[in-house]
């Protein structure tokens, strides 16, 4: 074996990982030169493909510099068997340091670290950054085992994931000399041509078998899965990004030298020492290569990301009665009343004469439709927007919406409750070689930010099921030691009738039925709580249907039912007051750490009241009702970066709470789309932001999935409906690989002092300004500016030349045209990051 190009060969490979297509065709064009001389320039007009591309693109470059280097280095076979013994086993398929490939039989010391703790929770995936899992696919030919037929699978209208979003490929074919297989995104892209699978299934579809039949193409089903599954399974990777790569590196091959070369050692020749300290020297110059590189995407994942596309919804009644006219005219008014008859908010009769009626005064407007003049008329006329907002939501990766908003938001968050994903291997598609320790990096990462945004009154309620809620306690033992911990179990499957649950649909798997999930809660001393008092519904006059009676103490050190007043929250001439209870004789009890008491999302009466558009993994909104008046008081800020269907932000609003929503799924916007697989049509579902549209509208009834629902628990507290609240999305990781400028030197190594990001928006006169109007219309720099110099918005407007302005609470006014950097020096980490 040649040991000097299996270490060239394996390196490239791991560090590489999947190979782009057409890469090498890519780098071998004149991309021309930025600078004068040989300097290469890597533009993002040369990249024709996603941000991922884009990285992998600027890897490959890179690692011609490494490989040269190697090449020129006259080392003996036992070192390249180090080598390759030892990068084998810590570079994934993109490349990524970390114990990759570490059975026991390879003798790998892994040091665990301790602190002032017993013992320190490890996994594989500990000190990594966890940025997606996708499936690279690629343009290939596959022939069948006769070699009668070729399968040619074309991806040219296939976009990778953008983050960690969940956009499955479909495949769809023509067979006209051959057999061609269309690698799709999960929309209506070539609509006009059938899909090879059945929805949802493995199983082929008939039109392709009958394809198949029609052109006398003998092949037998086995073997067509075969090759499709083959095909299907190519790139399965999980992108990760390691924070300390060099340390790691160096630690880890300090550790594993040591072990493989003493037992080697009879004799110290000076030949075997020379030997050992040039395998010292070669491994840590290409540690090097790998951690400096390693170091710029570290940079760009936890840089600022850019807020864009930001809109803000009011219900009519905030809005000034004289701006009516204007809104009305605007030209798109048009596309708001199709949106609020999508909705159902209005029907077909409604007449725009009528807007001022009384049962109109909820309907929600949303800035986006309207013309930037009719926007900005809307948006001066508040003298302190972010006052008059119950909210905010952020279509983002979690991790970057976290990391951005912390300046804004550090301390000031009194409850945050998240409903994660429970790391089934179904409900977030890791790498199954990694599951586990891939759901603990993606919520470590997360956590370890969350718990900055608490205020000192705050607390933490982490929702998991029987698959992660033991790593969820081990979570909380590593970031929330300084806090008390304690756990509730909520019933699932909770009805009236006890029994009546065991025939649900989770009766016949051969196993225990599953009824209940856990709730990990952790607070501090001086947190907000609470008590919450129930009485014996089965029994109980006071008809309060699913609500909580909440305790107000009486004395200091309450001991004894009547030591506390009792309350409930309910609306009243457009108020969330305190409304007195009268407990008479009712037998209450202190709410205790068993829900078993409220109706589940399984049950029908659930489904029928409060399902939106999740089949499955929607909570009830009483559940967080509970929560949430149990750990927060009205005006406290509430949230939630894993928001789903929007349940916890709903119920927020309903109980006059801020909230900051934070989502990365489609299901984001008003409406999204789903196949439905019983009647094999396409379906509109309620989205995250429809939904709170539809809390602002009064919560009304609409249609969601299959029946017509609306929220019991606004029946129960009187919500009439009403609001405010800003929505957008933040710069994706994708987008900053994609705008990303590099300059190599003449020796091909990239020079991050020369490469700049997003230079084009920059404006050189008397100050250093940041432009964006002629980069990225959707990038919004004031919304950007409020989040990461921590600053609050009072009002938004246009100067006399139209250009958008803002008013920080500061009293800056600042143009969007012209953003001094010499002023603001915070912003340069949205260009150039500090490495």
């Amino acid at each position: 074996m040649d040991y000097k190009q299996a270490f060239l060969s394996q390196l490239e490979n791991s560090y590489l990982g999947v190979q782009i297509q057409d890469a090498k065709d890519l780098f071998s064009q004149d991309l021309g030169s930025q600078d004068s001389g040989s300097q290469d320039s890597l533009s993002k007009e040369a990249l024709k493909k996603s941000g991922f591309i884009n990285l992998l693109q600027m890897k490959s470059k890179y690692f011609q510099h490494i490989k040269t280097l190697l090449e020129k280095e006259e080392l003996n076979h036992n070192i390249y068997t180090k080598l390759y013994n030892f990068f084998s086993s810590y570079l994934n398929e993109t490349g990524t340091p970390f114990f990759y490939d570490t059975p026991m039989h390879k003798n790998i010391y892994a040091k665990v670290y301790t602190n002032s703790k017993d013992t320190s929770l490890f996994y594989k995936t500990q000190n990594l950054y966890y940025v997606k899992s996708d499936t690279i696919y690629h343009d290939a030919e596959i022939t069948s085992e006769d070699f009668a037929y070729t399968f040619i699978f074309d991806t040219s209208y296939f976009a990778p994931n953008a983050d960690n979003a969940k956009n499955k490929a479909i495949f769809k074919f023509t067979i006209e000399e051959n057999i061609r297989i269309y690698v799709l995104n999960d929309k209506e892209s070539l609509k006009d041509l059938p899909p090879v699978f059945k929805q949802n299934s493995t199983e082929l579809s008939e039109d392709f078998l009958k394809a198949l039949k029609n052109e006398k193409i003998m092949l037998k089903e086995e073997e067509i899965k075969k090759i499709l599954n083959s095909y299907k399974r190519q790139n399965e990777i999980d992108f990760f990004i390691h924070k300390n790569a060099k340390a790691f590196l160096e630690e880890q091959f300090s550790l594993w030298l040591f072990k493989h070369t003493v037992d080697e050692l009879t004799h110290w020749s000076k030949e075997k020492i020379d030997e050992l300290n040039t395998l010292k020297r070669v491994a840590f110059k290409i540690i090097d290569f790998i951690a400096d590189f390693e170091e710029e995407l570290k940079a760009i994942w936890c840089k600022p990301k850019f807020a864009k596309r930001v809109e803000y919804v009011f219900s009519l009644d905030r809005i000034d009665s004289a701006l009516l006219d204007s809104i009305i005219n605007d030209e798109g008014f048009k596309a708001q009343l199709k949106e609020w008859q999508e909705l159902k908010l209005v029907d077909e009769y409604f007449e725009i004469k009528n807007i001022s009626d009384e049962k109109y005064k909820f309907l929600p407007l949303d800035t986006k439709h309207f013309s930037k003049t009719t926007k900005y008329k809307i948006l001066s006329s508040f003298k302190d927007i972010e006052s008059t907002l119950n909210g905010e939501l952020i279509k983002s990766d979690n991790f970057q919406a976290l990391n951005t908003l912390l300046p804004k938001y550090q301390n000031k968050v009194d409850l945050i409750y998240i409903d994660p994903p429970f790391n089934t291997g179904s409900d977030f598609e890791y790498k199954d070689k990694f599951q586990d320790s891939t759901w603990l990096t993606l919520m470590e990462n997360r956590l370890e930010l969350a718990k900055e945004f608490l205020s000192d009154r705050g607390s933490f309620y982490l929702h998991l099921d029987e698959n992660a809620d033991y790593r969820g306690k081990e979570l909380f033992n590593e970031f929330f030691d300084d806090m008390e911990h304690k756990k509730i179990t909520f019933d699932t499957n909770a009805t009236k009738d006890d029994e009546a649950d065991l025939f649900g649909y989770k009766s016949f798997g051969n196993n225990f039925v599953l009824k209940s999930s856990t709730i990990l809660f952790c607070k501090k001393e001086n947190s907000i709580f609470n008590k919450l008092w129930k009485p014996n519904r089965n029994t109980s006059l006071l008809n309060l249907g699913q609500l909580d009676l909440i305790g107000i103490p009486k004395i200091e050190s309450p001991k004894k039912i009547i030591d506390y007043e009792y309350k409930i929250e309910k609306w009243s001439n457009g108020k969330l007051d305190y409304k007195d209870i009268d407990i008479k004789d009712e037998k209450i009890y202190p709410l205790g750490d068993i829900w078993n008491d409220l109706y589940s999302f399984t049950q029908s009466e659930m489904r029928v009241s409060e399902n939106v558009s999740f089949y499955s993994s929607q909570k009830p909104e009483n559940m967080l009702r509970r929560i949430i008046q149990s750990s927060s008081n009205q005006d406290d800020i509430v949230m939630d970066f894993f928001a789903g269907s929007g349940t916890t932000l709903a119920v927020a609003h309903k109980f006059n709470r801020k909230y900051l929503g934070v989502e990365m799924g489609e299901h984001f916007y008003e409406k999204y789309r789903v196949f439905n697989k019983d009647t094999k049509q396409y379906e509109h579902r309620l989205g995250l932001l429809g939904r709170i549209k539809n809390v602002l509208a009064g919560d009304i009834e609409f249609c969601a999935v299959d029946k017509q629902r609306r929220s019991s628990l606004s029946k129960m507290i009187n919500f009439k409906g009403g609001g405010a609240f800003r929505y957008y999305e933040l710069e994706s990781y994708e987008e900053s690989l994609s705008n990303c400028e590099y300059v190599l030197d003449k020796d091909s190594i990239i020079d991050y002092r020369k490469s700049r990001k997003l230079i084009k928006a920059l404006n050189k006169g008397e100050t250093i300004s940041l432009d964006m109007s002629g980069y990225r219309k959707d990038f919004d720099i004031l919304h950007t500016m409020a989040n990461v110099l921590g600053l609050r918005i009072q009002r938004l407007f246009l100067d006399s030349k139209g250009i958008e302005c803002v008013e920080f609470d500061n009293g800056d006014i600042v143009s969007s045209d012209s953003v001094d950097l010499c002023k603001y020096p915070k912003l340069t980490n949205l260009i150039w990051w500090e490495r």
